[in-house]
């Protein structure tokens, strides 16, 4: 009896541990997939950047100045 338990808590622990391993992957791919948005986010956000200074260039105004043209143009429609 003692063996039959043995065996089959022995094939219990390695479900367990092939449970935790796909845990353990899932969570390293989910990690992965995270840091793969979040780069292609910040990239997405500096091609943004980069073409709104390019217009805003030839008018003599940095990102800054064009945030205080909208406030004031705000401030004067209230």
């Amino acid at each position: 009896m003692t063996a039959g338990r043995g065996n089959s808590e022995g094939r219990g622990n390695s479900e367990g541990c092939a449970d935790s391993r796909r845990r353990s992957s899932s969570a390293s791919l989910f990690l992965k997939l995270e840091a793969e948005v979040y780069l292609n986010l910040l990239r997405a956000a500096e091609v943004l950047s980069q073409d709104a200074e390019r217009t805003m260039n030839p008018h003599g105004l940095t990102g800054p100045r064009y945030n205080v043209l909208r406030i004031l143009r705000i401030a004067v429609v209230t």
